[in-house]
């Protein structure tokens, strides 16, 4: 099982499935005479869990204060953007990035040590100079119609990051291999990254795409790099582009190998004559991603409290499970340590690579686009006015927020491209698991395009919020982090983390700048594109 601190009590999806399947047999039996009433491990129908080791080390409690640095931006001084290269692509003649992949530090709090992480960075970063290489950077924003060609080069070097088991397939080959994937990119076979598409530093490739493919789109390439071809058909839409590699995706989308890929086209830019902000490569303030992650950082008792830990040991870095939970009864296998653990949830929540940020905006509206990158925990985004108590989040005994409400969600789109019809959600639904509904369920790897309206909040601060079950839909309560968690044995200090119900807040500010009028037609009485934007569509 996951190493930990203390001992727990709580009712998992584990034991839930282990109680439906002692039920049935239970049940079985009873068409035999054997006495069905009280059942071994039931009470009231109610599985009874056995204490256990808790299945994650906590990152340090009472030291990441939320909400005290700036949401990190995007350009310049933020993540950086990938620019194209002065020349076009060898061979196809378009548009050409060069890319490369290395390990580096970041710091993601203030009061956290630096952070070893591995990702993107451009080798020409949009606004020129040096720009540090930071978490999530490489940005690419594309046109729809117009290819683009990459080369990337894989520079990862030195010791792992992270623990890895070497018994499960690809994962006793070279753990600085790289494979790139564009996650919901229609693209040509040879440049999909699959998990067998890898290239290595030294110029290692793997089964699926040897060297001499990449050829022939760039006669060129060296030992380590890979030649990727984009075709960009898609409508305007947020993809994002991670990791793809044999026994190693897991942790190395975790330790920070992804960042997002923006499609647009010309019906995108013509929204803007209705009111759609501009885009942020253009200089528009008003248009926003917003990546969020779920981490658990290493803190100064790591090794009393995971003695086989493996990784780093800096305060700051990040900590990966290493022990499988093997809470399933006996087996005659001999589980390693470290060994794979494919589903993680952290306890600190990032967004765009910091941990809990705050960003000012104005009182008018804003465009988020959202991507879910956590590697298991789904989300059930809402927004509430904080209350100004200590954690700036009171609840009531069903554990929803007693908080004023927020703006309310616009939703223009998803992964998959502008919706026909855009509406709206209430941002206070909190999660009901009956109904599995609640305001923006988000399961990992989804994307929204909201319009959030700030008007009529200045002067106060709204917290982005999340109350989804992890693993969902059933949920551990030894998953779910915040002050007053019952069936929790860490209890956050009010204000600071680890916290899994608080992402990041916004300080509204009374707007100064001028806004254009927002005129998308109604359409049945509802939000919506409607017939004044149809038009449009024949020139997308």
């Amino acid at each position: 099982m996951t190493y930990g601190r203390k001992e727990r009590r709580s009712l998992s999806r584990r034991d839930l499935l282990k109680g439906f399947a002692a039920g049935a047999a239970v049940l079985a039996a009873g068409a035999s005479g054997l006495n069905v009433l009280s059942p071994p491990g039931f009470r009231r129908g109610v599985l009874l869990s056995r204490p256990r080791a808790a299945l994650a080390y906590q990152s340090p409690g009472g030291v990441v204060k939320k909400f005290i640095q700036p949401l990190r931006g995007v350009g310049p001084g933020g993540i950086p953007v990938a620019a194209p290269d002065a020349g076009p692509a060898p061979v196809t003649g378009v548009t050409h990035y060069s890319l490369d992949i290395k390990q580096y530090t970041d710091t993601l709090h203030p009061a956290l040590g630096p952070t070893t992480l591995r990702g993107y960075n451009p080798v020409n970063p949009l606004g020129g100079g040096l720009q540090p290489q930071k978490h999530l950077g490489g940005i690419i924003v594309a046109q729809k119609g117009t290819p683009v060609q990459i080369t990337f080069t894989n520079r990862l070097s030195g010791p792992y990051p992270l623990p890895f088991d070497t018994t499960i397939m690809g994962g006793d080959l070279d753990p600085n291999r790289a494979c790139v994937h564009n996650h919901g990119g229609l693209v040509p076979w040879i440049s999909d990254g699959g998990p067998h598409s890898w290239f290595g530093p030294s110029g290692e490739y793997g089964q699926s795409i040897p060297k001499s493919f990449y050829q022939i789109l760039n006669p060129g390439i060296a030992d380590g790099q890979a030649e990727l071809y984009y075709p960009n058909n898609q409508s305007a839409r947020m993809l994002w582009y991670h990791d793809h590699v044999w026994g190693f995706t897991r942790t190395n989308a975790y330790s920070g190998i992804a960042s997002a890929y923006i499609i647009r086209d010309k019906f995108e830019g013509l929204l803007r004559n209705f009111g759609l902000p501009e885009f942020i490569e253009n200089g528009g303030k008003f248009e926003l991603p917003i990546v969020i992650q779920d981490k658990v950082f290493v803190g100064e008792d790591i090794l009393d409290e995971d003695p086989t830990w493996p990784g780093p040991t800096t305060p700051g870095s990040l900590w990966y499970p290493h022990i499988y939970d093997a809470d399933v009864g006996p087996s005659p296998l001999t589980i390693p340590d470290p060994s794979v653990v494919p589903e993680m949830f952290g306890d600190t929540m990032l967004a765009n690579g910091l941990a809990y940020p705050e960003v000012t905006v104005e009182a008018r509206r804003y465009r988020f686009r959202v991507l879910n990158a956590c590697q298991a925990r789904f989300l059930n985004l809402q927004l509430y006015v904080d209350d100004g108590s200590a954690d700036g989040i009171s609840l009531n005994s069903s554990l929803a927020p007693t908080n004023s409400k927020g703006p309310d969600f616009f939703v223009i789109g998803t992964e998959g491209g502008f919706l026909w019809a855009p509406t709206v959600v209430k941002s206070n639904v909190a999660f009901n698991p009956m109904t599995l509904k609640g305001s923006l369920i988000t399961a990992p790897a989804e994307r929204w395009d909201l319009i959030v309206d700030f008007r009529g909040f200045a002067g106060k601060k709204i917290i982005l919020y999340n109350d989804a079950p992890a693993p969902f839909p059933m949920g551990d309560p030894t998953t779910d982090y915040f002050p007053g968690a019952p069936g929790n044995p860490t209890q956050p200090v009010p204000g600071y983390g680890p916290n899994t119900r608080q992402i990041m807040r916004f300080k509204v500010v009374p707007a100064t700048s001028r806004e254009p009028s927002f005129t998308l037609p109604q359409m049945g009485g509802q939000a919506g594109m409607g017939q004044g934007i149809d038009p449009l569509l024949a020139s997308a």
